[in-house]
């Protein structure tokens, strides 16, 4: 009789990991019980036909089904995650515990003799081994191309399980994204270890993708550009959250998951084939869209706003700070001062109605930088695209509102842009007999339209000329 196989960990133990990890975006492979080597038997075969290999893993991700069926197969299978933009993590591998910066605590794994520390990643970076200034090899760093065993899997030496330790496992703490900062901290609370350098593998990005061909690398942290534009950007903490980063994308009608997870450029209409995806080029920067024909990084505020205009084009710093607090507001991230504006007429022409809208969200959203601030640009240029109107209506929603005194130009800016401003409410004088006969001819002058009386019981005959505003200077509509 054939001696039944000893099952060191149960199937349902290994697969109900399995489901969390592949709910987090995990890329899992099955790893033999018997070697540090995955289970070529129960991989997919190679695109040669000739053999079996876990790459295919990285993009067509194992399902729950897929674990199962591995369990079927041999119930004693380790796991193991293919490392990088697949699962998007990297693990840092020693023999050795390392003396770990507190600032940079992250989901850790006991090995026999080591650790496994797991961080998070978004961009591909190049496996390497990590040595001692005497150049000994004291561990690896596991990004593109590596693959690693997790809990529950079993050592395979000596039958004990790799364990997540106790207060630092993935669903007590986030994972820490990796960058130089963290690396060099690592460095310099372990003096034996020589300098540890992140080296981007643009090969991995580019085989990833395998969609279009990127003829312009991503290009590196550059603090005297990126600084700038950092600083151009208000509340930029949201554009480094890729949950703030996803939810916008999705919002625009972009289907995306994750960061790295190419989709249909929303910048070229009438694609059929992936040409775009979410990317972080700067360390200490932001999250971008990377657009694949040109290679330029296009800013999320730049995209939601085509997204309201309905045609892309890039914006000056000035715009694209208020795109930016406008895109926040719709979307529920942040709120603005409410204006004591006065409502409209129902009698308003639609244009005016959304002219109106746009004007007192813009300057309420500019009140989150100057609290004082009353009046605020408003060219028939930007009004058409913040609220995605024609210029015939803006013309048309523009003379509404000054003409009937809800709006009131204050003044002009250096470059002669129109300074724009609420009108408030005017309590009526008292009319006189005289008034009252003839309609209230008064207030037809007070915006430059003269009125000749005929008749009282006919009405007022109206003279048509050209409107003023409130400085006694003609409108410019």
């Amino acid at each position: 009789m054939a001696r039944l196989a000893l099952v060191r960990t149960t199937p349902s133990e290994m697969a109900e990991a399995a489901e969390g990890y592949i709910s987090r975006g995990w890329a899992l492979i099955p790893f033999s019980p018997t070697s540090k080597n995955p289970h070529f038997e129960a991989l997919p075969l190679s695109e040669d036909g000739t053999g079996t290999t876990w790459k295919p893993l990285a993009t067509n991700k194992a399902t729950s089904e897929t674990v199962k069926g591995w369990l079927e197969h041999d119930p004693n299978v380790n796991l193991g995650v293919i490392c990088g933009q697949a699962s998007g993590i990297i693990i840092i591998d020693t023999d050795k515990p390392l003396r770990w910066p507190i600032e940079y605590l992250t989901p850790t794994v006991k090995t026999r003799r080591g650790y496994h520390y797991y961080l998070q990643t978004d961009r591909p970076y190049k496996s390497m081994v990590i040595k001692s200034k005497t150049g000994e090899a004291y561990g690896e760093l596991r990004a593109e191309g590596n693959v690693t065993i997790i809990p529950p899997s079993r050592h395979v030496e000596t039958g004990q399980p790799y364990e997540w330790v106790d207060g630092l496992s993935i669903t007590d703490l986030p994972l820490q994204r990796i960058n130089q900062n963290l690396l060099n901290t690592l460095v310099k609370l372990n003096p034996k270890l020589n300098k540890i350098e992140l080296i981007e593998d643009r090969r991995a990005l580019r085989a990833r993708k395998n969609i279009l061909p990127c003829s312009h690398p991503a290009r590196s942290y550059d603090p005297e550009t990126d600084s700038r534009v950092e600083k151009s950007i208000p509340y930029l903490e949201y554009l480094q959250d890729p949950r703030v980063a996803i939810t916008i994308m999705q919002a625009i009608g972009v289907k995306v998951e994750r960061i790295g997870q190419a989709f249909l450029c929303p910048i070229h209409k009438g694609e059929k084939n992936p040409s775009a995806a979410l990317y972080l080029p700067h360390d200490q920067g932001f999250i971008t869209m990377h657009d694949f024909h040109t290679g330029e990084f296009v800013p999320l505020p730049d995209l939601y706003a085509a997204h309201i205009k309905g045609k892309y084009e890039p914006l000056g710093a000035g715009e694209r700070a208020l795109w930016w607090i406008r895109c926040l507001v719709d979307l529920g991230y942040i709120d603005y001062p409410r204006l004591l504006a006065r409502p409209l007429p129902e009698s308003a022409p639609e244009s005016a109605q959304a002219l109106y809208a746009g004007f007192t969200k813009l300057l309420g959203i500019r009140k989150l930088y100057n609290a004082d601030q009353e009046a605020t640009p408003f060219s028939w240029r930007f009004a058409a695209g913040w609220c995605n109107l024609s210029n015939r209506a803006i013309q048309e929603g523009m003379g509404w509102l000054l003409t009937h005194g809800f709006m009131h130009k204050v003044g002009a800016t250096t470059s002669r842009t129109s300074l724009f401003a609420l009108k408030p409410a005017e309590a009526e004088p008292q009319k006189s007999s005289t008034e009252k006969a003839t309609g209230g001819r008064r207030a037809f002058k007070r915006y430059g339209v003269k009125v000749y009386s005929r008749n009282t019981q006919k009405g007022p005959r109206i003279d048509h000329r050209r409107a003023r505003d409130g400085l006694n200077n003609p409108l410019r509509l």
